[in-house]
């Protein structure tokens, strides 16, 4: 029996002896109440002593407190006990800090009679990753803290003052500053800081770049810069060693800041205490995101403050230009009053004393008072032209909605130009297409204006012997279901060249009479030019429109659209 014992121990050695795992066993130590308090090895594998860079007879026979004084912090020694005290298997997974190096372990205690066998494995390889893992994702629900702040700001104070707090916060730093230039070679000042002592700060108020301090050497080579400690300042930055002791800097990392590759500031980063280079080059890649956030909200803050002073700009010239629209309204207005009462006054005087049968005229003083009216009735055309232009862009001019009837508005028009059609030896039709009760909804007093604007500007450019025709007809109902109506003014004179047929709408162009084939603003046919506009703009504002068509040396076509009345 003893002989088989041998031979199970045996092979049980052979096993664990070849497995690359750690297997120990351990007797329990007890206290003066029968507590477990230490373990002793009793056996180890040459897996498990390697892991901790020994061999077994470093560990056989010694207690397991005074060998690793770790495993009480780290609670594997109570583990063990819970295992041998319940019978109940015990499993942890843990770093544990071995001589200044952490390694990740999985363990799982089984009592066994009187011990407590013990495997263990190197997960250290899983552990890291997980927590690279888990660090990445801390960084990035950060990053996106950081960008969702940032995206609030609208100036660059702002911005840079949320850059520092973040990096303050997120980096366990103590100092953060954001320091930027104008020019290459111009000192680098403060545009935010953190908790930074204002004494201190008064005294960087401008760092010139070419200074052997961190934040400009990182500034001028483009080139992160970590300091681990205030020694390491002293021997690198010795420029630097009056204000860093004052501070009592420790380990601090200078990230430039740069926009489309060209350099225009600094993240200067302070930890209070020194690091290790390794553990600060660990943190560079969440101060270059964040400083790389801060450089985008930075050039959106500029974009947004260009805005600002472009749409301010805008507006102050708006007002500008709206005063003098005023202006220029009130006074075309009041000289428009001004020129029409003299004018009534000579037009008035001239038929009493052209109608005066006490005192018969001779015939040249007859055609002398003759032309002084027609004189006075032209510019008062004109004045009323300018007005009303005046007042149509200033929207002062008040239309009224009522019933017109078009038959009644186009004889009325016809009766007015009949001495002008005779004299200029024009023939004149009208065609009406519509019934008597036909009404289209409109400002009576304005669609006779715009009928006799298209009328006389028919008669000046249409010559002897040509035709005229105003024709009365009903539209085509539009989408929305409302009818319309249509009054047309044919001519067969020169007709308007294609590219011109709304050039002529235009305030102050007229077609020129001298040449047909082209329009021009200068003055070559009574009056300014404004007929057309106003004849246009009237129309619109009575809900229609008012459109040309020309083929040249074919006449022209003016085409008035209006509301059709609705029946009730």
């Amino acid at each position: 029996m003893q002989t088989n014992m041998d031979e199970l121990a045996h092979v049980f050695r052979f096993v664990q002896d070849s497995s690359p795992e750690g297997f120990t066993l351990c007797t329990p130590v007890f206290d003066d109440d029968q507590r477990v308090i230490d373990f002793i090895y009793v056996y180890v594998n040459p897996a498990g002593a390697s892991m901790v860079d020994l061999v077994p007879a470093d560990l056989i026979g010694e207690r397991m407190s005074l060998k690793f004084p770790g495993v009480v912090a780290s609670g594997i020694l109570a583990g063990y006990a819970t295992a041998f005290e319940t019978g109940e298997p015990w499993s942890h997974e843990l770093w544990y800090d071995h001589l200044g190096v952490e390694i990740g372990f999985r363990l799982v205690a089984v009592r066994s009679a009187n011990t407590v066998a013990v495997s263990y494995s190197d997960i250290t390889s899983r552990l890291l990753a997980e927590r690279e893992r888990d660090l990445l994702l801390t960084r990035t629900s950060q990053l996106q803290a950081v960008t969702g702040e940032l995206a609030t700001a609208v100036d660059e104070a702002a911005v840079a003052q949320i850059a520092a707090d973040s990096v303050r916060r997120y980096a366990n730093a103590r100092y953060v500053s954001i320091l930027v230039t104008d020019a290459t070679d111009a000192p680098l000042r403060f545009l935010a800081a953190t908790d930074f002592p204002p004494s201190i700060q008064a005294r960087l108020v401008q760092l010139p770049v070419a200074t052997m301090w961190p934040a400009p050497t990182a500034f001028r080579t483009g080139i992160p810069v970590l300091v681990t400690d205030p020694v390491d300042m002293l021997q690198r930055f010795p420029d630097a060693a009056d204000i860093a002791s004052d501070l009592g800097v420790g380990a601090t990392v200078s990230v430039p800041l740069r926009r489309n590759g060209v350099m225009f500031g600094v993240m200067a980063v302070d930890f209070g205490e020194p690091h290790s280079r390794q553990d600060l080059e660990s943190r560079l890649p969440l101060l270059t995101a964040i400083a790389d956030q801060c450089t985008l909200a930075l050039d959106r803050a500029r974009l947004i403050k260009r805005e600002r002073m472009a749409r301010s700009d805008v507006e102050v010239a708006l007002n500008a230009a709206d005063r003098a629209s005023q202006d220029k309204s009130t006074f075309l207005a009041e000289v428009s009053h001004e020129v029409r009462t003299p004018l009534q006054s000579i037009s008035a005087y001239a038929m009493l004393l052209l109608h005066d049968t006490m005192e018969p005229l001779s015939e040249r003083q007859r055609e002398t008072l003759q032309r002084m009216q027609q004189g006075t009735e032209r510019i008062r055309r004109l004045v009323d032209d300018v007005l009303d232009f005046s007042q149509l862009a200033s929207g002062k001019l008040a239309l009224r909605a009522e019933s017109v009837c078009l038959r009644e508005a186009v004889q009325s028009a016809e009766f007015i130009v009949a001495p002008h059609l005779a004299a200029a030896q024009l023939t004149f039709s009208i065609e009406d297409d519509v019934g008597p009760d036909t009404f289209a909804l409109a400002d009576a007093h304005r669609v006779q204006q715009v009928l006799l604007n298209l009328l006389t500007n028919a008669i000046k450019h249409t010559g002897a012997g040509g035709r005229i025709i105003l024709r009365i007809r009903n539209g085509v109902a539009l989408a929305d279901g409302a009818e319309v109506m249509l009054v047309e003014v044919q001519d067969s004179g020169e007709g308007i060249p294609a590219d011109q047929l709304e050039t002529i709408f235009e305030p102050f162009v007229q077609l020129s009479t001298e040449d047909g084939t082209h329009t021009s603003r200068r003055k070559s046919a009574p009056g300014v030019g404004l007929g057309l506009t106003i004849s246009r703009q009237l129309a619109r504002r009575m809900w229609g429109n008012l459109e040309a068509a020309s083929v040249l040396d074919h006449g022209a076509l003016f085409t008035l659209t209006l509301p059709r009345m609705k029946r009730t």
